[in-house]
């Protein structure tokens, strides 16, 4: 099966015996990265970072000083907010609609590139006050925060970059990350290597992903980017503490993510604040 690059026209070839082989002397030939869960498979042991969340207090600018009298607060009886940092990702994967079969869930990044084409999954753990809170319609916002990977051996040395729009939608079904072998996981066509997404590509709206998005503008040069929703835009689809986003490219965009697999670079993170 071939792989090719729009922009380069480089074809790139994957053998499923020699798949790892093929795919890195793909990238090296390219000069860079061309690449970026079902809750069934939350077993998979992710290490001890995985899914660490981290809540603090925020009163926010509105906060009483010594003494003051105290504005109302972003809950509703004017308190203070809850906010939790979630990072790495528990699960993540690229699919891409010119190999709509196979696995990427083994790579150490993740490659949200227009020139493929290739989208990014990734879900993250929340802590059970946390999920009580989307559930409750009690989240205020949910933000993301991605930073890029400059070198990476699974780029062949420097991985590449441009300019263009990032948009985020939460995930609305399950799905798995797979192991990087055909049928092991998510694919273009399917969420977890059998069961196929409502529209290929998980761009079933209202059953694959939410209506609500959020995007941002990348400069190609800058090393991170941030993008915020509101609390209702995951609405119900926060089970089993897990929240879930497809990350999209457009306008000529290239922005490659550490995968929970890196050990060198900065891990995707997610902050969410909600009222206790």
């Amino acid at each position: 099966m071939q792989l090719t690059d729009g922009a380069s026209g480089v074809k790139w070839t994957r053998i499923e015996s020699m798949r790892r082989a093929a795919v890195i002397l793909a990238l090296s030939a390219l000069g860079g990265c061309s690449l970026l869960t079902d809750l069934s498979d939350l077993s998979r042991d992710a290490g001890p970072d995985s899914g660490a969340t981290d809540a603090t207090m925020d009163a926010g600018p509105d906060a009483p000083q010594d003494g003051g009298p105290q504005d109302s607060g972003p809950c509703a009886d004017g308190g203070a907010a809850v906010v939790e940092t979630a990072t790495p990702s528990n699960a993540d994967t690229i699919i891409l609609p010119t190999s709509p079969t196979l696995n990427w869930g083994d790579l150490t990044v993740a490659n949200a590139s227009e020139a493929l084409p290739s989208a990014a999954l990734l879900r993250f753990t929340v802590s059970a006050a946390a999920a009580a809170a989307f559930n409750g319609g009690r989240v205020v916002s949910v933000e993301f925060t991605l930073t890029r990977v400059l070198n990476d051996t699974a780029c062949g040395g420097s991985c590449p970059s441009a300019a263009g729009t990032l948009t985020i939608q939460p995930l609305t079904t399950n799905w798995a990350e797979g192991d990087g072998k055909t049928g092991s996981g998510a694919s273009w066509n399917t969420r977890n290597g059998s069961a196929a997404w409502t529209q290929p590509g998980a761009l079933g709206v209202g059953t694959d992903i939410a209506a609500a998005d959020a995007s941002v503008a990348f400069d190609g040069n800058g090393l991170s980017v941030s993008l915020t929703l509101p609390g209702a835009a995951f609405s119900s689809f926060v089970a089993s503490s897990q929240v879930a986003i497809r990350i999209a490219p457009s306008g000529g965009a290239i922005f490659v993510i550490a995968t929970r697999e890196n050990t060198t670079y900065t891990k995707p993170s997610m902050k969410v604040t909600y009222c206790p």
